[in-house]
């Protein structure tokens, strides 16, 4: 009764990497018709045998949905009452407390043989690193991070893990270079910005500043941002616009980090896009103000029609944008693709194919010149999407057709290109 739920929480995360590039993510679930099921369920019978599963259930949808400070009051509570619990909800109550500016939590006294204390040296040694160092405690992060790489090379190998330990050398390295100068290593900024749709607020949009890293003590991928699951795992600070699309953010380490923006679907499914890669973002001052993030219309495609069938040189066809000089077109060739699968259970990859650019109007016509990665056609039987970018006198980047919220693996407006071989007719034949 406490697991199966109609999604009703989605956020679109767009997450700027430092090279200039973007990733999507699309994050379902039914937190909040979860987490009301859970309250009614624990006022109705408070003394369930079921209550502990009650009570965990409760915060971990909290923490789903970004409310830390509530999952840490549940699990506070659980570990009251039932303080035989430890494994996963004393995990979860760490992982709440951090993500909620409470680093202290982590390090909390604990007998040296609790289960907190034996995964503070093993995989939770890199987030304990990351409290000490948000607490001014050198020495502390120093062992830690000696611990995690300790831990590391004691395991399995895997494909990130010479990654993780080249992040926890570098970031031993800065503390030791801080020590040298005799520089604090917990100095933090405030950061602030306004999020709008043109030119009208967005409430509601997350933002996180994060510093991503592999960390192959995770049993789970740690290379994508998945939502409040990585806020502490990548020592993110967070924040919620209100109603003038205003965030700020407090008690920010100084460092170098890169934006996450999540907006809400209701938002992202209007056809607004983020018009230009946001570059890393550098907090060494006590207060920074970030340019406001402007969304604006996406580029209208026109034709083909999604899952329609073309000849092996279709024309493509798109609204012409408002301030656009010029366009460039990308077609990516899917594969994995599973048409019978509803619109967000789209799990298919992406390989560039053709590009063309300084494309003078809102039309062209796929040629055998810009073909690329090896490709020289269009394959019959393969399915195909199309991106559209528009850009102004200046060659700068105003507007793309990409829409967040189309697919969870990639996130773009999908066409089929295939040629009906039996009656060898497409729907752009003139």
């Amino acid at each position: 009764m406490l697991r199966r739920y109609h999604p009703d929480v989605a956020y679109t995360y767009i997450h700027f990497t430092s090279d200039g590039t973007w990733r999507r993510s699309l994050d379902l679930d039914g937190n909040t018709a979860r987490l009301r099921q859970c309250k009614r369920f624990l006022r109705a019978y408070p003394w369930s045998a079921y209550r502990p599963a009650a009570l965990l259930t409760l915060a971990q949808s909290q923490f789903e949905i970004w409310d830390f400070h509530g999952a840490t009051a549940t699990l506070k509570q659980l570990l009251r009452e039932y303080p035989y619990l430890e494994g996963y909800p004393t995990i979860l109550a760490v992982l709440a407390a951090l993500a909620d500016h409470d680093p202290a939590a982590v390090l909390a006294p604990t007998p040296p043989d609790s289960f907190l204390a034996q995964w503070r040296r093993t995989q939770g040694a890199l987030l304990a690193a990351i409290a000490a160092e948000r607490l001014g405690l050198p020495y502390r992060a120093l062992g830690f991070y000696a611990a995690y790489e300790d831990y590391l090379r004691s395991q399995h190998q895997t494909a990130w893990t010479p990654s993780s330990l080249r992040h926890s050398d570098s970031a031993s390295s800065r503390i030791v270079h801080s020590l040298k100068l005799g520089l604090p290593i917990n100095h933090t900024g405030t950061v602030t910005l306004q999020v709008f749709a043109e030119h009208q607020p967005i409430a509601g949009a997350r933002v996180a500043l994060v510093r991503p890293h592999y960390d192959a003590a995770l049993p789970t991928d740690s290379r994508q941002f998945t939502g409040a699951w990585t806020i502490p795992a990548w020592n993110g600070v967070w924040g919620v616009s209100d109603r003038n699309g205003r965030v700020r953010l407090e008690k920010v380490p100084y460092g170098s980090y890169e934006l996450v923006i999540g907006l809400p679907l209701h938002v992202s499914r209007r056809g607004y896009v983020i018009s230009r890669a946001i570059p890393p973002i550098k907090v060494n001052r006590p207060e920074i103000f970030l340019p406001a993030i402007r969304l604006v219309p996406a580029v209208c495609l026109l034709s083909p029609k999604p899952g329609t069938f073309v000849s092996a040189t279709p024309e493509l066809r798109w609204k012409a944008y408002p301030g656009a000089a010029h366009y460039s077109v990308s077609i990516l060739a899917l594969t994995h693709w599973k048409s019978d699968l509803p619109e967000f259970c789209h799990q298919a990859r992406a390989t560039t194919c053709w590009v063309r650019t300084s494309i003078p109007a809102s039309k062209v016509r796929v040629d055998s010149a810009y073909f690329i990665n090896g490709h020289t056609q269009l394959t019959p039987g393969t399915v195909y999407m199309w991106i559209v970018s528009a850009y102004d006198n200046s060659n700068r980047l105003i507007a793309s057709s990409e829409h967040y919220h189309d697919l969870l693996e990639p996130t773009f407006k999908s066409v089929r290109f295939r040629r009906n071989r039996k009656e060898d007719y497409c729907n752009d034949a003139p």
